[in-house]
C-alpha cells in the first residue's frame, strides 16, 4: 500500500518537474514508478519525450521501443523513436521506425520530412560522405582543464559519450575520480583496465581497488602504474594510501617524503593531513593544513579542509566557519566548499547566508538532491513550512531511492505540525530502508499523532536493530513516553542505566528525576550530583579583574536560548523591560539558533547583544570576561540549549540560576539560586547544589497575554463543578491521582477534565481511565482529551487542581489569569512548592494546603460556593494584575537589589584579591 501511495507522489512529482522543464527530477521519478510499475505508458512517453529535449538519445530509445511494443498502432511512438535513432545517427533504424510511422499516419507532414532527410543522409553515408559538426577545438580546450585541474569543467565539456576519443576517455575518469563520484568512476574504469598506460590514471585506479577492498587487483594495478612512472606524484600517494592498509609506518614514510619533495603540491598536503586526521592524530592534521596554508594562502581546498578537520573532529564551528569562508572566497562554483559553509550558517541560526550558499549551488547545478534537501532544512528552521516542503519534494524526485530524503521530509511535518504527512512519509522511507533511524522517526511521528502505543513498537523495533552508539534516540524516546504514560520507574531505570553515555541521556535522567513521585529532595539531589560530576568541566577562572567598587554601575549578564516565542518569554520580558540602565549594564547571551520577532523585542530592552550559537562554551566564556560582566545569570538551567558548561568554568565572579529550570543545577560553580521562602523553605537549604538567595515573594513575575475569557463559568453552563488539570502526564501519578479520585467520590456529579497531549492517545487515555474506574469513579465522569490553546480547554473548567511532588509551571499562570483558582500542595522543593510561591504572590494563601486532607478541604470548599466561584471567574485576571505577580517595576527592583547585595558581598569577601 505504502509503496503505491509513494508511486503516486513520485508521479506528480514528474509531472511538476516536466512543465518546469527539470528532466533530471522526470528521469529520476519515472524511472522509480516504472520500476514498480512497468506497464505506465504514460511515463515512458513523459521520460521519452523529456530526454529527447535534452539529447539522452539512449534512455529516450528505450522508452519509446517500450511505448511501442505495447502499442504498434501509437504513430506519434514510432515518430519519437525514429527521432531517438536519429540523434544516435542509427539511419536504418531511424527509416524503418519513420515508415512504421508514415504507414500509421500518411498526413503527417513532418513525418514525411523526416524520411526524406533520413534516405539523403543514408545516400551521403552509403556514398563515403562525412556529416560535418561546427569546427571545435574541444581536444585543447579539455587539455586546458585537465591541466589546471578543473574537473567539473572537464565532466561538462566530455558529457556526450560520442565526443570522448581515447584520451578523453582517461580525462573523464579522472574528473569523475577526483570529484567524488566513486560509483561511476568504477564503472568508467572498467573499458580501461586492460590497456591503460596512463600513470595517473593506473593511481587512481589503485584507490578505487583499495576502497572495494580487492587488494590483490590493488597491488597489481600500483606494480603497472611504478612501472609506467613511479617518480608521479599521483603514483606516489597511491603507495602511501597503499601501505596505509597494512603497515602504517611505512605509509607515514611515504607521506613525509613526500611533503618534502613536493610541498607546493596542493593534493600531497590535503592527502597526508588526511591520513593524519582518520588516525586520530588530529594535532599533525592541523599542523600539515596550516603549514601549506602558509605556503600558500591561495589554497581552497586546503581551507576546505582544515575547515572540515576543526568541525568534524574539535567541533570548532565558528573557526570552521570562517575557513570554509575563505574556501568559497577563493573558489566560488565549488559546491562542496558552498555545502560545508551552508550546513555552518545553518547551525548557528544565520539561515539568510545558508540560504544564499544552497541557492548558489542550485545556480551551478539544479539536480543537485543535497542542496535541495539543505536549502529545505533551512526554511523549515526559518518556519517556511510551504517553501521547505517544496525543496524536499524535490530532492527525493531527484533521488526517490534515497530514504533519507523521506526521512527529511517526515521531520519537516513533524516540525509543522502535520504529523498525519509525517507517518507517510516515514512509512515510505521505512519502505526504502528498515533501519534503527527510520522506526525511530516513525515513532516520533506517532507520538506527533499521539498514537503513543503504536510509537512505543516502533522505538522498540528501533532498538532492535541499533547499533551500541545508535541508541540513544530510541531509548531516550522510549524513557519518555514510559514517563508520560505512569512508568516512570521504568524510565528512570533506561536513563540512569545509560549515564555517562553521550547522546543526551543525563539531561533526561534529570528531567524525569525531578517528577519521581517517591523520592525527597535529598535523594533527587544525589541523583543530580552523581549525573552531573562526569559532565562538566572544573572551574577554569579563579580571578577577575573586575573593580571591587560595591556602589559602580555593574555588568549583568543573562544567558539564554528562549529569547523568542516560548513560555519564558513572559516572566524574562517584565525583568529586562524594568531595568535601571543608569545603575546597571544589561547584556544577553542569546542562544537562539533562529530569531523570530520576540527576539527583536528583547534586543531593543539590552544595551548589548551577543548572538551565540556559532561560540563553543569555551568562547563564550571568554567573551564574557571580555566583556567584564559581573553577574552571570542562568535562565535555562537543564533545559534545551543551555550553557551550563560555560557556567562550570565560572567565567564571572557571581553566577546565578533563576527562572528557566526550577530546579537546582547541581552545579557548584553557580553561587546561586534564586529562591523565595515558599520555593525553598527554612530547612531544606539541602535540597540544592547552590546557595540559596532569598528575595521576597513572589520569586516570579508574569506578563500576561491576550487570551479571551470565556463568556460564563462552566458551573453555569453544565450544571456540576468540573475540576481539571492541563499538566503534562509525566507530572501524574499515583498520588495525585489517587487523591483526585478520592475527590470525585467526595464531590458527587463533579466532573474531572484532563486536557494534556498525551491523552489524545484513545490508548493511553483508557490506561489513566481505569486507574480511577478501579477506585470506583464513572468513566462518564472523566473528561480526558486534548484541545490548543491551552485556554480553549479552561473554557469547560472551573477549578484547576494541580500536580505533586512536582508542580505544575507556566499553566498556574495562565489558570488564574484565565479566572480559574487552583489547589495546590507544598511539597517536595523547590519544583513542589511552586504553586505555593504563585498563590503567596497573589496574596491567596487560602488555596495552599500542607496535607492531602487540606488539598481536598480546600478543593471541596471552592466547588461548594458555585456563587464564589462564578465571580472569581470574572475578577481574578483584575485580581492578578494588581497583585504583585504582574508588578514588572517592583519585581526588577527587586532583583536589582538583589544584585548589588551579591556584588558587595563578593568585594568584601575579595578585597585582598581587589587590591593586588
Amino acid at each position: 500500500m505504502i509503496r503505491e501511495w509513494m508511486c503516486g507522489f513520485l508521479t506528480s512529482q514528474a509531472e511538476q518537474a516536466f512543465k518546469e522543464g527539470d528532466y533530471t527530477r522526470v528521469r529520476a521519478c519515472c524511472q522509480w514508478v516504472l520500476h514498480e510499475q512497468p506497464e505506465q505508458l504514460q511515463l515512458q512517453a513523459m521520460l521519452g519525450e523529456a530526454a529527447l529535449a535534452v539529447r539522452d538519445s539512449f534512455t529516450a530509445r528505450s522508452c519509446w521501443q517500450a511505448c511501442v511494443d505495447a502499442n504498434q498502432q501509437d504513430a506519434q511512438a514510432w515518430f519519437n523513436l525514429a527521432k531517438a535513432q536519429i540523434q544516435l545517427a542509427d539511419w536504418p533504424a531511424a527509416e524503418q521506425a519513420l515508415r512504421q510511422a508514415q504507414a500509421l499516419a500518411p498526413q503527417v507532414a513532418e513525418i514525411q520530412q523526416s524520411l526524406a532527410a533520413v534516405e539523403r543522409m543514408q545516400t551521403a553515408v552509403a556514398a563515403g560522405a562525412e556529416a560535418q559538426t561546427p569546427a571545435q577545438n574541444l581536444t585543447q580546450a579539455v587539455n586546458d582543464a585537465v591541466a589546471n585541474k578543473e574537473w567539473q569543467q572537464v565532466r561538462e565539456l566530455l558529457a556526450n559519450p560520442r565526443d570522448r576519443d581515447a584520451q578523453g576517455q582517461r580525462a573523464y575518469f579522472l574528473a569523475t575520480f577526483y570529484l567524488g563520484l566513486r560509483d561511476e568512476a568504477q564503472q568508467l574504469w572498467l573499458p580501461l583496465v586492460a590497456q591503460e598506460r596512463d600513470p595517473e590514471c593506473l593511481a587512481a585506479a589503485v584507490v578505487l581497488s583499495l576502497e572495494e577492498q580487492q587488494l590483490s587487483q590493488a597491488e597489481r594495478l600500483l606494480q603497472r602504474a611504478q612501472q609506467a612512472d613511479a617518480s608521479h606524484v599521483a603514483v606516489r600517494l597511491a603507495e602511501a594510501v597503499w601501505h596505509a592498509q597494512h603497515d602504517t609506518e611505512r605509509a607515514e614514510k611515504c607521506y613525509q617524503q613526500l611533503l618534502l619533495d613536493c610541498p607546493q603540491e596542493p593534493e600531497v598536503a590535503l592527502a597526508v593531513g588526511g591520513f593524519y586526521a582518520q588516525a586520530e592524530r588530529l594535532a599533525e592534521a592541523e599542523q600539515v593544513f596550516r603549514q601549506a596554508l602558509q605556503r600558500d594562502p591561495r589554497q581552497a581546498a586546503a581551507w576546505y579542509n582544515l575547515g572540515t578537520l576543526l568541525l568534524t573532529y574539535r567541533h570548532d564551528l565558528a573557526e570552521a566557519t570562517q575557513c570554509f569562508e575563505q574556501a568559497v572566497e577563493r573558489d566560488i562554483s565549488n559546491t562542496d566548499y558552498l555545502n560545508n559553509l551552508g550546513v555552518c550558517y545553518r547551525s548557528q541560526g544565520l539561515l539568510d547566508k545558508a540560504e544564499q550558499c544552497f541557492l548558489r549551488i542550485l545556480q551551478l547545478k539544479q539536480d543537485t538532491a543535497s542542496a535541495w534537501r539543505n536549502l529545505g532544512l533551512v526554511y523549515g528552521l526559518a518556519t517556511r513550512h510551504v517553501d521547505a516542503e517544496g525543496c524536499l519534494q524535490r530532492a527525493i524526485a531527484l533521488q526517490p531511492e534515497h530514504a533519507g530524503g523521506w526521512l527529511e521530509l517526515a521531520s519537516q511535518h513533524i516540525q509543522a505540525s502535520a504529523p498525519a504527512l509525517a507517518k507517510r512519509y516515514a512509512e515510505a522511507a521505512l519502505a526504502l530502508e528498515a533501519n534503527s533511524y527510520t522506526y525511530n522517526v516513525l515513532g516520533l511521528a506517532c507520538v506527533h499523532l499521539d498514537q503513543c502505543e503504536e510509537a512505543e513498537r516502533h522505538f522498540n523495533q528501533a532498538l532492535s536493530l541499533a547499533e551500541a552508539e545508535q541508541q540513544s534516540g530510541p531509548l531516550i524516546n522510549l524513557a519518555g513516553l514510559y514517563s508520560s504514560t505512569l512508568r516512570i520507574e521504568q524510565a528512570l531505570e533506561i536513563l540512569e542505566s545509560h549515564l555517562g553515555e553521550p547522546g543526551g541521556f543525563y539531561s533526561n535522567y534529570l528531567f524525569t528525576l525531578n517528577y519521581s513521585p517517591d523520592l525527597d529532595h535529598r535523594q533527587v539531589l544525589a541523583g543530580y550530583r552523581r549525573a552531573v560530576e562526569p559532565v562538566y568541566p572544573p572551574a577554569r577562572y579563579q580571578t577577575y579583574a573586575n573593580p571591587r567598587s560595591p556602589s559602580r554601575r555593574l555588568k549583568i549578564g543573562y544567558v539564554s536560548p528562549d529569547f523568542r516565542r516560548h513560555a519564558c518569554r513572559y516572566f524574562i520580558d517584565p525583568l529586562l523591560r524594568h531595568h535601571d540602565h543608569q545603575r546597571f549594564e544589561i547584556y544577553a547571551y542569546s542562544d537562539v539558533r533562529f530569531p523570530d520577532d520576540i527576539t527583536e523585542v528583547f534586543k531593543g530592552m539590552v544595551d548589548h547583544w551577543c548572538h551565540a550559537p556559532g561560540l563553543s562554551h569555551e568562547q563564550l566564556a571568554e567573551r564574557i570576561r571580555a566583556d567584564g560582566i559581573d553577574i552571570l545569570v542562568d535562565l535555562a538551567g537543564h533545559t534545551a540549549g543551555n550553557r551550563l558548561h560555560t557556567f562550570a568554568l565560572k567565567p564571572a565572579p557571581v553566577q546565578l540560576s533563576w527562572m528557566g529550570y526550577g530546579y537546582t543545577t547541581g552545579l557548584t560553580q553557580i553561587d546561586y539560586l534564586m529562591c523565595d521562602r515558599q520555593f525553598l523553605p527554612e530547612g531544606y537549604e539541602d535540597a540544592i547544589a547552590e546557595q540559596p538567595w532569598f528575595v521576597d515573594s513572589p520569586l516570579f513575575c508574569y506578563q500576561g497575554n491576550d487570551w479571551p475569557l470565556a463568556e460564563q463559568s462552566p458551573f453555569k453552563r453544565n450544571g456540576y463543578v468540573t475540576f481539571g488539570c492541563l499538566s503534562r502526564t509525566i507530572r501524574l501519578n499515583k498520588h495525585d491521582l489517587g487523591l483526585w479520585a478520592e475527590l470525585l467520590q467526595r464531590v458527587p456529579e463533579s466532573r474531572l477534565a484532563l486536557n494534556t497531549k498525551t491523552l489524545a492517545d484513545p490508548e493511553v487515555a483508557e490506561r489513566f481511565a481505569a486507574f480511577f474506574t478501579e477506585r470506583g469513579v464513572a468513566r462518564e465522569r472523566l473528561l480526558f482529551g486534548y484541545s490548543s490553546p491551552a485556554y480553549v480547554a479552561m473554557q469547560d473548567i472551573d477549578i484547576i487542581l494541580d500536580c505533586f511532588p512536582h508542580n505544575s509551571g507556566t499553566t498556574l499562570f495562565e489558570s488564574l489569569w484565565q479566572g480559574l483558582p487552583f489547589v495546590t500542595l507544598r511539597h517536595r522543593p523547590t519544583m513542589g512548592r511552586m504553586g505555593a510561591t504563585i498563590l503567596h504572590g497573589l496574596g491567596r494563601d487560602e488555596w495552599i494546603a500542607d496535607t492531602p486532607e487540606e488539598y481536598l478541604a480546600i478543593a471541596e470548599r471552592l466547588a461548594d460556593d458555585t456563587t464564589a466561584l462564578g465571580d472569581l471567574h470574572g475578577s481574578l485576571r483584575q485580581e492578578m494584575q494588581a497583585s504583585l505577580l504582574c508588578n514588572g517595576a517592583a519585581f526588577t527592583a527587586k532583583f536589582e537589589s538583589a544584585y548589588q547585595q551579591m556584588w558587595q558581598r563578593f568585594c568584601e569577601v575579595n578585597a585582598e584579591e581587589g587590591s593586588a
